[in-house]
């Protein structure tokens, strides 16, 4: 510290040395698992031990009634004891796992920090999200209107020297105006797609799949639509996982099925292409796809050997 003292989390000391000692000593003490390691030598002491000696004792006893002139008695004992060994040690498993495993208190710390993880994910996509939205205002649609307000300004001015320019300028103004509404609506449909408003998820693929230039074949078998956050993550999941295919896999057919199994909706795209996709997509768009199914309890599975096919699933718990 500034004053020379050296902190190790809870008090100040004068020396390194010893504050690394009293952090140490801390650390150890303080870890609840310390108690259960107590509870745990406790318990098998007398349940594990106990149990998983009697084979040897039985073994020992047997081959000593052999030798005492008793060979059959002996002799069963000792097959006895063989026999019993291996599920005298299944007794291990149950008091170690209560035990030796996770506690409630590591189990929710875990947790924890899995939730501040995909919290700060959230954050950093929202504002990702946000940056491409006042992006493409900005660069697209705002341009078009400036230019569009500036021509029809001109307009304005030689209307009653020059008709015919104004008439040209203002049709130039109306193509603009023309290209900033298909700009906007654009950037609508990356928002919120109408058609997923309107007409669920199934649908919405189905749109998706006309868009790629890859023949793209949908199987569907979703009884009914899921929430309305489910279904934007899987859409735009999918819209992600096509657009890669476009992009990158060379295929020449693909597969959208679309299911609900086992309390999940459940999206797999399949693709002929090359394949070669690594199983854990870290800094690409499927990293962000995991992050987004994360946030929801969900999950991202790519099965991509060199050569293909390759296969990608996405698979979000909900109810329906």
């Amino acid at each position: 510290m500034a004053t020379g003292f050296w902190w190790d989390g809870v008090e100040y000391h004068r020396s390194e040395r010893e504050a690394r000692r009293r952090a140490g000593m801390n650390a150890r003490f303080h870890d609840p698992q310390v108690k259960w390691d107590g509870l745990w030598a406790f318990a098998a002491g007398v349940t594990v031990f106990p149990v998983t000696a009697l084979p040897v004792l039985g073994v020992a006893g047997g081959l000593g009634l052999a030798v005492d002139g008793r060979t059959v008695i002996g002799i069963l004992i000792v097959v006895l004891a063989v026999v019993a060994a291996p599920f005298a040690w299944r007794v291990f498993r149950p008091v170690a796992e209560r035990f030796l495993g996770p506690n409630a208190g590591s189990r929710l710390g875990r947790r924890v920090r899995e939730l501040e993880t995909i919290q700060a994910d959230l954050t950093q996509t929202q504002a990702a999200e946000l940056e491409r939205i006042e992006r493409g205002l900005h660069d697209g649609a705002q341009a078009r209107l400036v230019a569009m307000g500036m021509s029809m300004q001109a307009a304005e001015r030689m209307v009653d020297t020059d008709p015919e320019t104004a008439k040209v300028i203002l049709a130039e103004a109306r193509a603009s105006s023309k290209a900033a509404l298909a700009e906007l609506r654009s950037l609508v449909r990356g928002i919120n797609p109408p058609i997923l408003v309107e007409r669920g998820l199934v649908d919405a693929v189905r749109a998706l799949a006309l868009d790629v230039p890859v023949e793209v074949v949908v199987h569907a078998d979703v009884p009914s639509r899921p929430e309305r956050p489910v279904e934007s993550a899987i859409y735009f999941a999918v819209a992600e996982l096509l657009a890669n295919v476009a992009k990158h896999a060379h295929a020449g057919h693909v597969t959208a099925d679309l299911a609900y199994t086992g309390n999940a909706l459940v999206a797999t795209v399949t693709d002929d292409g090359v394949g070669g996709i690594p199983a854990t997509p870290a800094g690409s768009g499927l990293a962000g796809i995991a992050r987004r199914m994360a946030a929801f309890g969900g999950s991202l599975e790519v099965d991509s050997p060199a050569g293909g096919p390759t296969r990608a699933t996405v698979s979000v718990p909900c109810v329906l």
